[in-house]
């Protein structure tokens, strides 16, 4: 093939500057490729499934939070407070009667 020594030469890089869709084609495939091998990709991935996770864990931990509100608003009862006393510490009130039974010894 004839060239005339006249004509510049274009280099790959003029030459698909002057393809647009060949320069996009180009482009993409490039970019796609570092993010492979710079696992910006998978470290993407890996995020939004953490991300995933923690929504489902922040879940969990607002209805423990719901849970233990309500606990604490019923501890700040005066019944639920005398029936801990009773039950636990064993006391009672002062116009109770106390019954004592002897073990069988």
């Amino acid at each position: 093939m004839y060239t005339n020594p006249m004509t510049p030469q274009l280099s790959l890089y003029q030459r698909l500057l002057q393809h647009p869709i060949k320069m996009f084609i180009f482009a993409s495939s490039f970019a796609f490729i570092w993010l492979l091998s710079d696992g910006s990709f998978w470290n993407l991935w890996s995020l939004h499934r953490n991300e995933k996770a923690m929504r489902v864990r922040i879940e969990a931990l607002h209805e423990d939070v719901k849970a233990l509100n309500f606990k604490v608003a019923a501890a700040q009862s005066h019944s639920f407070i005398e029936k801990q006393a009773t039950e636990q510490l064993g006391l009672v009130r002062e116009d109770e009667l106390v019954f004592v039974f002897a073990d069988g010894e």
